[in-house]
């Protein structure tokens, strides 16, 4: 805090260096976001894969089932 005594700070306080610090901060949080966003990209994927549509080897995706359930006999 500047008194009214003394208009200005002096570089050993706080108030010197927080428009550095803050811009410090800011920088290291992008930066920081950045290195996650890269280890996201650079992991294997959760998702299963699924078959290429396009490939003639892949196998036919079937449709799920519609309208009644299969009914077996009981007994």
């Amino acid at each position: 805090m500047v008194s009214d005594k003394r208009p200005f700070t002096l570089p050993y306080e706080p108030e010197y260096t927080a428009h550095r610090t803050v811009r410090r901060q800011r920088r290291n949080a992008r930066l920081l976001m950045h290195v996650h966003m890269n280890m996201l990209h650079e992991s294997p994927s959760i998702a299963p894969e699924l078959p290429n549509p396009d490939d003639e080897r892949a196998p036919p995706t079937t449709k799920p089932r519609t309208g009644r359930a299969h009914r077996t006999k009981t007994g």
